[in-house]
């Protein structure tokens, strides 16, 4: 039986239907600025009511901070990938998974790096995942550690280091830092018309400081 199968058409409907508000408001703010987007908008652009988005969502930054869960969810999967080969390649494929996502919507990742940049408290808040969401989004059921991705660059770091993967001259937290500065600084370094130089300086700086 598919995972897909166990779950009732009700908790279909509603895990489809959440992505689907999500996978819209994404659409949307490609071309334009998150504060230019209103809850209006998105619910004429989905032609449902907004009584239904507030059904799933608080307001469109509550849309955001679904998603920034939903992205360290992939960080996670990609961590614990088996076919990364090592602690490093996967901490250097979350960055290149994360080249691909910005440069797909330059506008939603930039409004994302500032939210974190300024330590936004609203993006330590949380919203449940439910197993549907789990199912349908990433064909897994497996509950993930609660976590971004500092947790997440932390753990592989430490990892690499118990294995010998990994010889450190400093703290690893430390190394943390500059890890968290490439991945927040470098896309606003090179702006967007750059940004298709991305993944080259993501690579190139990610193993400067790893090797």
């Amino acid at each position: 039986m598919e995972l897909i199968d166990t779950l009732s058409l009700r908790e279909k409907k509603f895990a489809m239907t959440k992505l689907m508000i999500l996978d819209k408001f994404i659409s949307l703010i490609k071309n334009k600025e998150f504060n230019d987007i209103s809850v209006k908008e998105v619910s004429k652009y989905l032609d449902i009511s907004e009584k239904t988005i507030f059904n799933y969502f608080s307001s469109k930054d509550e849309i955001i901070i679904y998603f920034i869960q939903l992205w360290y969810i992939e960080m996670s999967l990609l961590s614990s990938n088996n076919e990364c080969k090592s602690n490093i390649k996967c901490i250097l494929n979350i960055f290149l998974s994360t080249a691909k996502l910005i440069q797909n919507n330059y506008n939603l990742m930039a409004h994302i790096i500032s939210l974190h940049a300024l330590s936004n408290k609203e993006v330590q808040k949380n919203i449940a995942i439910t197993r549907a969401e789990m199912i349908i989004k990433f064909k897994t059921s497996t509950l993930l550690p609660k976590g971004g991705f500092k947790e997440i660059i932390m753990s592989l770091l430490k990892k690499a280091y118990n294995n010998q993967e990994l010889k450190l001259n400093e703290d690893i937290s430390l190394t943390y830092i500059k890890l968290h500065n490439i991945f927040y600084g470098t896309p606003i370094f090179l702006n967007r018309s750059n940004i298709d130089r991305l993944p080259d300086l993501y690579n190139k700086l990610v193993n400067e400081v790893l090797n």
